[in-house]
């Protein structure tokens, strides 16, 4: 289905709101939920989630964000900032799988 919002309003979106949108679906909030509290289709807010989960928060930088960060010093920290989250992403998921497998049988 295609995004039918208007493309104005979708580019009133900055890095960091795509970024906290993507956080609260991967936190276990609806795609629905969370598309609806910006006013955007659940595809765009799905995108935004699916790219970051691909490549960190880098992946979900618009065009004009990478162009600031072109010092060597500056891509170094963002990709370990990426790096982070994404171990982190890594992280929260496999304490939820953890958690809801229980103890082993016999303890």
């Amino acid at each position: 289905m295609p995004d039918t919002q208007s493309t104005s309003k979708v580019a009133d979106f900055t890095a960091q709101q795509k970024l906290k949108a993507a956080l609260r679906v991967l936190q276990g909030e609806s795609v629905d939920a969370v598309a609806e509290d910006l006013g955007v289709t659940r595809e765009r807010v799905q995108r935004w989630s699916d790219r970051f989960v691909e490549g960190g928060r880098a992946a979900i930088l618009r065009r004009e964000d990478h162009a600031a960060t072109k010092s060597k010093k500056q891509r170094i920290v963002m990709q370990w900032v990426s790096l982070i989250t994404l171990l982190l992403i890594v992280l929260f998921f496999l304490t939820r799988f953890l958690m809801n497998q229980g103890p082993p049988d016999g303890q």
